[in-house]
């Protein structure tokens, strides 16, 4: 059985942790080209990944014939146009979050994924996170009877002071709000543990680096299902602190328990109602089993279950449209 070609578009700080190690560990998986604009970048990624052809222009890796799937790692503002140029191509899609600056790009999208007929995925990798992938696990296995409620706090400092990578984040914040870049992680793990849609969306946000969007935002909803939903994210949080503080938690609130995870501890506890469960959880990123899947579903012409999808990115980017819109409305403190 042939390998399955890839071509990375965008090497910096994701593709440095996750995609190119992903592929490089997968088999049957062939990383073909890779691609940056930035010259110097593009030739450290070929030291460690000699076998790769480099361009500078994704264009030309389009044009090579074992490249299947494309990667794209850019910065949003340029993902819309990679992807549908891939999708022309002839070429299955992975495509970073948020795959489209907004919901008219992603609809784009989906119809020229759908008019090809090749596959468009998103890396919400978090369905992919030991934690989380274990949270739904046990909601799905009734520990906690019917969810009545959802929190999820993800609140970090992002690039602060002590950070050499700051202008990556001044770069994607100046993208989009921290509900755009980030919240939409959570958007879409909502969904996939409810397996609900968002109804109605209240959302309130605060600048606390003084970027020009929002990066401290706290979104409440009410799926379809009844579910309430509270979801906070921050990429200020203790940003200019003497020492690095977070705060990462879920709770899934049932009728009969709790399911709570919390990064620092790296704990789940399941509150059931005739016992309490403890299980190992680290917080960690696995970007491995989503390439599994993805390899799975180009071969087999058949999405895997928890692969997310375009149609999965564009239901999230309705509610970060959404939320962004409530927050422009009512205003939001830029200091």
């Amino acid at each position: 059985m042939r390998n399955i070609g890839f071509a990375v578009v965008g090497c910096g700080t994701v593709s440095g942790y996750g995609h190119l190690p992903a592929i490089e560990a997968l088999e049957g998986a062939k990383l073909v080209a890779v691609v940056d604009i930035d010259q110097e970048r593009l030739k450290e990624v070929v030291k460690k990944y000699p076998q790769a052809r480099p361009f500078t222009d994704y264009r030309e890796a389009l044009r090579l014939g074992e490249v299947d799937v494309v990667v794209v790692a850019t910065l949003p503002s340029s993902h819309a146009e990679i992807t549908l140029d891939s999708l022309r191509a002839d070429k299955h899609v992975l495509v970073e979050k948020p795959p489209a600056m907004n919901v008219q790009e992603c609809e784009a999208i989906v119809r020229e994924a759908e008019r090809v007929g090749r596959l468009c995925a998103v890396d919400f990798d978090l369905r992919y996170h030991p934690a989380f992938f274990q949270i739904r696990e046990q909601y799905r296995k009734g520990r906690i009877g019917k969810l009545r409620a959802m929190r999820i706090i993800f609140d970090w400092y992002g690039a602060d002071h002590r950070d050499p990578k700051r202008g990556r984040e001044e770069r994607l914040m100046r993208e989009g709000s921290i509900m755009f870049g980030e919240g939409i992680h959570f958007i879409d793990m909502v969904r996939w543990i409810t397996g609900s849609e968002f109804g109605k969306i209240c959302c309130v946000g605060t600048n606390i680096q003084g970027y020009a969007n929002p990066d401290h935002m706290v979104l409440i909803s009410v799926m379809e299902d009844g579910t309430i939903v509270n979801i906070e994210t921050s990429h200020g949080y203790g940003f200019a602190s003497k020492d690095a503080t977070m705060d990462r938690q879920v709770d899934l609130i049932g009728q009969y328990g709790v399911i709570k995870w919390t990064a620092e501890k790296g704990l789940i506890r399941v509150y059931g109602r005739d016992r309490t469960v403890e299980m190992d959880a680290p917080d960690v990123k696995k970007f491995v089993p989503l390439y599994k899947d993805l390899l799975e579903s180009v071969r087999e012409g058949k999405i895997a279950p928890n692969l997310p999808t375009i149609y999965d990115g564009y239901q999230a980017l309705k509610v970060v449209e959404e939320a962004d819109r409530v927050v422009t409305r009512i205003g939001f403190r830029n200091h």
